[in-house]
């Protein structure tokens, strides 16, 4: 299995944003990673 960059507590952190209404673009600016990064597999 491929390492994660995020720490489990960071995977949380940004599920739980994206829970409370948060847009996929707003989360990817604030964690700065490129927006397209959320469709890689």
């Amino acid at each position: 299995m491929k390492n994660s960059k995020f720490t489990e507590v960071q995977i949380i952190r940004i599920l739980s944003e994206q829970n409370q209404g948060k847009t996929v673009n707003e989360i990817c600016r604030e964690c700065n990673l490129p927006s397209l990064m959320h469709i890689q597999k």
